[in-house]
């Protein structure tokens, strides 16, 4: 039998299944950062405080400690492509909710403060309901040996929206107000529900009747692969990591003397720093291998997060968040990679779940940690924590231990 030789990264975006999920994806994921910016400048308006900013991510990112073990067995036995069409539009209520309740009040007293976060509760549940389908989905869209390129290509969506995302919603709250921005975010949402809904997959492997589909079994099988386990302590501290992106965005551009705008392109930076860094990594890693690059990776994230402690012009701070961004996406997207090709499909699902309660779930606790850090004490002591975490973990993440099996 002839081996078929895997296709390149620009053949796979012209492909006519994984070609229109990644672009659906990454139109949804804009619409995403799209809301989550909006609700932090909303958030930050109505009270001020960086502590009420960060309560909006965990009420947003909260559920995936909570439900996105249930996700990972639901992914791992049912249909994947419902699934992620089901998380969407429940995505799609949050956002339009509080779009139309800003277009029809948009006051900002205590309702205001109470439609941002429930808003944002709903767009959390639409994202753990969806999550773990939509990552695991990937292998079963290319060919066995394109895995790795698709993993990685993968990996843009999240990182394009990112840099999109908070510049297109920061336009049109300038150009429109919040409410036809967030109504925009919702509509992507729905446009992505479409194109996965039309999606042929490959049928998984036979799955055994008598195997343990439980979330006991995924976790048993990390216990017993020590290499699993490390993968997912790199991305736990990840998520502490970016979230300043996010949570500190509003205090450091009023810090640096500027206003709703800096707040978009700070996160844009972030995002557009993270996408030149998936770009870069092909050749890099034909260099140097792909473990070697967790570690560089989380090196350039945890100088960058200091550096932005240091009272700096904003340009220099775009440049720091975008080297953040950048070592974010190198670190994160090697550790994925190797997380997806080792694991089982019949495992992935509920593995991918452990991913995502790991680098989304941690959000809640890195929001509230960050917010508190720098309404107790400062800004910068909660951007010097962070980093000293950073560097720690990319010390227990060296490539000698990563390539232990």
């Amino acid at each position: 039998m002839t081996e078929v030789s895997p296709r390149p990264a620009l053949v796979l975006l012209r492909d006519r299944r994984f070609g229109p999920f990644f672009f659906g994806k990454t139109l949804s994921l804009a619409g995403l950062w799209s809301h989550n910016v909006i609700a932090a400048v909303l958030a930050y308006q109505f009270t001020g405080s960086v502590l009420y900013v960060g309560l909006v991510s965990v009420v947003q990112f909260g559920p995936q400690l909570l439900f996105v073990g249930a996700s990972g067995v639901a992914a791992d036995r049912g249909d994947r492509r419902h699934q992620i069409i089901l998380g969407r539009l429940v995505c799609t209520a949050g956002s339009a909710a509080l779009g139309l309740w800003c277009l029809l009040d948009g006051g900002d007293g205590p309702v205001g403060r109470v439609m941002v976060l429930a808003a944002s509760l709903v767009m959390g549940m639409g994202l753990v309901l969806g999550g773990p389908a939509l990552l695991s989905i990937v292998p079963a869209l290319v060919r066995e040996g394109e895995v790795p390129t698709a993993v990685r290509l993968d990996s843009l969506p999240m990182l394009v929206g990112r840099s999109a995302g908070p510049a297109l919603g920061a336009l049109l709250v300038a150009w429109s107000g919040p409410g036809p921005a967030l109504l925009a975010a919702a509509a992507t949402n729905v446009a992505f529900s479409v194109v996965v809904a039309m999606l042929r997959v490959d049928e998984p492997e036979a799955r055994d009747p008598e195997a343990d589909s439980s979330m006991r079994a995924a976790v048993r099988y990390v216990r017993s692969e020590r290499r699993i386990a490390l993968i997912l302590l790199g991305v736990v501290t990840i998520g502490v990591a970016a979230d300043p992106a996010l949570t500190l965005a509003p205090a450091i551009a009023e810090a640096a003397g500027g206003g709703t705008a800096a707040v978009g392109v700070f996160a844009s930076a972030f995002g557009i720093g993270a996408a030149l860094g998936v770009v870069v990594m092909g050749p890099v890693e034909r260099w140097f291998g792909r473990t070697p690059l967790v570690a560089a990776g989380l090196c350039v994230l945890g100088v960058a997060t200091a550096v932005l402690a240091v009272p700096l012009p904003i340009a220099a701070t775009v440049g720091a968040f975008g080297f953040a961004g950048a070592g974010m996406s190198v670190a994160l997207t090697s550790l994925t990679t190797l997380l997806q090709v080792a694991v089982p499909d019949s495992l992935r699902g509920r593995v991918m779940s452990l991913w995502m309660a790991c680098f989304v779930g941690s959000r809640p606790v890195a929001a509230l940690l960050n917010g508190a850090l720098a309404d107790a004490f400062s800004v910068p002591v909660a951007l010097v924590v962070a980093a000293a975490l950073v560097a720690i973990t990319a010390w227990v993440c060296r490539p000698g231990r990563l390539c232990e099996s």
